[in-house]
């Protein structure tokens, strides 16, 4: 889910210079192709170190709970599909925090081009590696792990993946998982091209008891995860029936209701960086023009939502429209809004007028100094968080295979005339579309 910001200091919005952030996490799932040297490095580490041990702490083990050695515990072809993996899957990343802190399980996201390109991850596709501390070439732990257990009909996992390019075919069976509304549908909507991915694969990946075995399996059940905790938060209001959501999860011992929300649970997914995005100086100040420009690529023609998120909008005093428009760097009052394809919509903001009361009343306080036993509500003047959807506009854009979006703004007067750019301040824009 590309999630684009342009983080601003409070000034007029004439004088706003986008940059792009990425808050930090608590623990990080990143993409493979986004992992550093030092952090693959790690991966293979705690992998190999997993694989020395022989009890139920290892490698061997924990593979094993999804297949064989009997018992099976994997849930496929049932309800339980997208939730049964996620304590699975914690149970690894704990496992290989245990032998080296700090990693993470890293997702492979095969839907991305680079995926359609290149096919199994170069981390998980070359058989030797040379070691960073002992610049000495060693077998890739990611490519392959030995199947141990007594009566297995293969020694070592294997792959047989086909032509990458199949993998396209996977983008559109994701949009339709990823728009279904109800959970159950969902699950079984979300395992079609979860089973394709293992099916595409080959070897011991396509097979259920031994699949688990491949250290490729954790990054494509990552990728699953993600996708299961981003439809989550396209349909926040929706959770499976009670029968599924008080259900037990063997053998983790955890019910569905426990592990449903992904807040608290020690990790979230990271998006892939975005590219930097081209600075702007001051703007004419009788509008307010350019603010700031987000790159397309990635954006998937068949998007769920794009939107423009503004943090910290500041109450002005007068009404105000502020008409956004979407890759017109010259706009004014005379820009039709009727039947022109380049404007996105308007925000329209209500004036607080003079203030009413004693000298400093309408003065903002720092809302990180609110004081712990303040009982006064919020002030009356806290800024606000606006969302403004531009899924129509975004959608005539990546028809036209515009390569990124500009957004211009453009405030007006109730009367029609333009109004100072000094009457919106915000502190970020943020481009959503996922």
């Amino acid at each position: 889910m590309p999630i684009l910001t342009a983080l601003v200091p409070r000034m007029t919005a004439m004088q706003k210079t986008a940059v792009v952030t990425l808050a930090a996490q608590v623990s990080l799932r990143k993409s493979v192709y986004d992992l550093t040297g030092a952090e693959v490095n790690n991966l293979r580490k705690a992998i190999a170190a997993l694989a020395a041990i022989s009890d139920d702490r290892g490698y061997q083990y924990i593979a094993g709970i999804h297949g064989y050695p009997l018992p099976v515990y994997c849930q496929h072809g049932s309800p339980l599909f997208a939730v049964w993996h996620r304590p699975y899957l914690l149970l690894m990343e704990k496992a290989l925090q245990a032998v080296v802190p700090g990693v993470a399980l890293p997702y492979w996201d095969w839907t991305s081009e680079q995926a359609r390109t290149e096919g199994i991850p170069k981390m998980y596709a070359d058989e030797t590696y040379v070691d960073s501390d002992s610049n000495a070439t060693l077998p890739n732990p990611l490519f392959s792990q030995p199947i141990s257990f007594t009566g297995t009909e293969y020694p070592k996992t294997t792959r047989d993946p086909a032509p990458p390019a199949q993998l396209a075919n996977l983008l559109g069976l994701v949009d339709v998982a990823q728009r279904t509304a109800d959970y159950v549908n969902y699950s079984r909507n979300l395992e079609n091209p979860h089973n394709a991915i293992h099916g595409w694969a080959g070897g011991t990946m396509a097979l259920v008891p031994y699949a688990a075995y491949d250290p490729v399996f954790w990054a494509h059940h990552a990728n699953v995860d993600r996708l299961f905790a981003q439809w989550q938060s396209l349909h926040p209001g929706v959770t499976p029936p009670p029968d599924i959501l008080g259900a037990v999860l063997p053998p983790f011992n955890v019910t569905v209701s426990s592990i449903w929300n992904l807040a608290g649970l020690g990790y979230e997914y990271v998006a892939s960086p975005i590219p930097t995005m081209v600075g702007h100086g001051l703007l004419p100040e009788s509008m307010t023009g350019v603010v700031a420009t987000f790159p397309l690529v990635g954006v998937r023609p068949r998007f769920l939502r794009g939107e423009l998120h503004f943090r910290g909008v500041a109450h002005p005093r007068d009404s105000v429209e502020i008409r956004v428009f979407a890759n017109a760097p010259s706009v004014d009052v005379s820009t039709p809004t009727t039947g022109n394809e380049q404007y996105c919509g308007s925000l329209f903001l209500f004036g607080h007028g003079i203030c009413g009361g004693d000298e400093g009343h309408c003065d903002v306080p720092d809302a990180t100094q609110k004081d712990l036993f303040d009982i006064r509500p919020p002030h009356h003047l806290t800024p606000m968080d606006l969302v403004l959807d531009i899924g129509d506009t975004l959608a005539g854009l990546l028809g036209q295979n515009a390569q990124t979006l500009a957004v211009s703004l453009l405030a007006v007067n109730h009367d029609g005339s333009a109004a100072d750019a000094s009457v919106f301040q915000f502190d970020e824009l943020t481009f959503v579309a996922d």
